[in-house]
Protein backbone atom coordinates (compact mmCIF):
# COMPACT_ATOMS: atom_id res chain seq x y z
CA UNK A 1 0.00 0.00 0.00
CA UNK A 2 0.96 3.73 -0.86
CA UNK A 3 0.83 6.80 1.02
CA UNK A 4 -1.97 7.71 -0.92
CA UNK A 5 -4.10 4.52 -1.01
CA UNK A 6 -6.48 4.78 2.01
CA UNK A 7 -8.42 1.70 1.28
CA UNK A 8 -8.95 -1.31 -0.84
CA UNK A 9 -10.78 -1.31 -3.84
CA UNK A 10 -13.74 -3.76 -3.49
CA UNK A 11 -16.02 -1.75 -5.72
CA UNK A 12 -17.80 -3.90 -9.10
CA UNK A 13 -16.63 -3.18 -12.28
CA UNK A 14 -19.29 -2.88 -15.59
CA UNK A 15 -17.73 -5.60 -17.83
CA UNK A 16 -19.61 -4.41 -20.69
CA UNK A 17 -17.99 -1.02 -20.15
CA UNK A 18 -14.83 -1.93 -18.15
CA UNK A 19 -15.51 1.01 -15.59
CA UNK A 20 -16.93 1.02 -12.00
CA UNK A 21 -19.46 3.84 -13.69
CA UNK A 22 -19.58 5.82 -9.93
CA UNK A 23 -17.99 9.15 -9.57
CA UNK A 24 -18.15 12.54 -10.68
CA UNK A 25 -19.13 12.22 -14.10
CA UNK A 26 -22.39 10.59 -13.02
CA UNK A 27 -22.69 12.82 -10.00
CA UNK A 28 -25.39 15.74 -9.36
CA UNK A 29 -23.19 18.09 -8.16
CA UNK A 30 -21.69 18.27 -11.03
CA UNK A 31 -22.31 21.59 -13.73
CA UNK A 32 -20.74 20.25 -16.93
CA UNK A 33 -20.28 22.47 -20.03
CA UNK A 34 -23.19 23.35 -22.84
CA UNK A 35 -20.38 22.68 -25.07
CA UNK A 36 -18.77 19.42 -25.74
CA UNK A 37 -15.90 18.87 -25.77
CA UNK A 38 -15.42 21.48 -23.06
CA UNK A 39 -12.00 23.45 -24.17
CA UNK A 40 -12.82 26.30 -22.20
CA UNK A 41 -12.73 24.06 -19.07
CA UNK A 42 -16.35 25.25 -17.51
CA UNK A 43 -16.69 22.21 -15.74
CA UNK A 44 -17.28 22.32 -11.80
CA UNK A 45 -18.89 21.01 -8.93
CA UNK A 46 -21.83 23.21 -7.33
CA UNK A 47 -20.90 21.37 -4.28
CA UNK A 48 -17.14 22.36 -3.54
CA UNK A 49 -17.33 25.27 -5.60
CA UNK A 50 -14.48 24.06 -7.69
CA UNK A 51 -13.36 23.44 -11.25
CA UNK A 52 -12.80 19.78 -12.16
CA UNK A 53 -10.14 20.09 -14.80
CA UNK A 54 -8.69 17.12 -13.95
CA UNK A 55 -11.47 15.05 -14.90
CA UNK A 56 -11.01 16.59 -18.63
CA UNK A 57 -8.31 15.41 -20.80
CA UNK A 58 -6.67 17.82 -23.23
CA UNK A 59 -9.12 17.48 -26.03
CA UNK A 60 -11.92 18.85 -23.12
CA UNK A 61 -13.64 15.64 -23.10
CA UNK A 62 -13.59 13.05 -19.44
CA UNK A 63 -10.38 11.15 -18.63
CA UNK A 64 -11.37 7.16 -18.16
CA UNK A 65 -9.91 7.76 -14.81
CA UNK A 66 -12.90 7.80 -12.32
CA UNK A 67 -12.58 10.26 -9.33
CA UNK A 68 -15.30 10.53 -6.53
CA UNK A 69 -15.80 12.77 -3.28
CA UNK A 70 -17.79 12.08 0.00
CA UNK A 71 -20.69 13.91 -1.00
CA UNK A 72 -21.18 11.86 -4.54
CA UNK A 73 -25.18 11.30 -4.88
CA UNK A 74 -27.79 10.64 -7.51
CA UNK A 75 -27.12 8.20 -10.14
CA UNK A 76 -23.46 8.22 -9.69
CA UNK A 77 -24.54 5.93 -6.72
CA UNK A 78 -27.03 3.01 -7.41
CA UNK A 79 -27.59 0.87 -4.32
CA UNK A 80 -24.98 -1.86 -5.37
CA UNK A 81 -22.64 0.48 -5.32
CA UNK A 82 -24.29 2.50 -2.46
CA UNK A 83 -23.95 -0.31 0.28
CA UNK A 84 -19.85 -0.44 -0.64
CA UNK A 85 -19.62 3.40 -0.57
CA UNK A 86 -21.12 3.45 2.62
CA UNK A 87 -18.70 1.13 4.41
CA UNK A 88 -15.75 3.29 3.72
CA UNK A 89 -17.39 6.85 3.62
CA UNK A 90 -16.32 7.60 7.37
CA UNK A 91 -12.35 6.92 5.95
CA UNK A 92 -13.12 10.23 3.32
CA UNK A 93 -11.90 13.49 3.93
CA UNK A 94 -14.30 16.52 3.24
CA UNK A 95 -12.35 18.43 0.53
CA UNK A 96 -10.67 15.20 -0.89
CA UNK A 97 -11.43 13.90 -4.14
CA UNK A 98 -10.34 9.87 -4.41
CA UNK A 99 -9.41 7.88 -7.42
CA UNK A 100 -10.30 4.17 -8.04
CA UNK A 101 -6.90 2.11 -8.88
CA UNK A 102 -6.81 -1.48 -9.63
CA UNK A 103 -6.40 -2.76 -6.30
CA UNK A 104 -6.98 1.05 -3.77
CA UNK A 105 -8.73 3.76 -3.50
CA UNK A 106 -6.40 6.96 -3.16
CA UNK A 107 -6.55 10.20 -2.24
CA UNK A 108 -5.90 13.29 -3.55
CA UNK A 109 -6.43 17.19 -1.97
CA UNK A 110 -8.09 19.80 -3.54
CA UNK A 111 -5.05 22.20 -3.36
CA UNK A 112 -2.77 19.41 -4.96
CA UNK A 113 -5.43 18.68 -7.99
CA UNK A 114 -5.70 22.79 -8.65
CA UNK A 115 -2.19 23.00 -8.68
CA UNK A 116 -2.53 20.19 -11.52
CA UNK A 117 -4.61 22.62 -13.64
Amino acid sequence: MKDRDIVKNNFDINSYTGHHEFGCIHCDHLIKADNWPDMEKLTKCKKHGKKMLFLLNEEGFFHHEEWFCRDVTGKSCPDFHRRKFNLIKDKLKPDHMYLFGSEYIREYSFDELEMLD
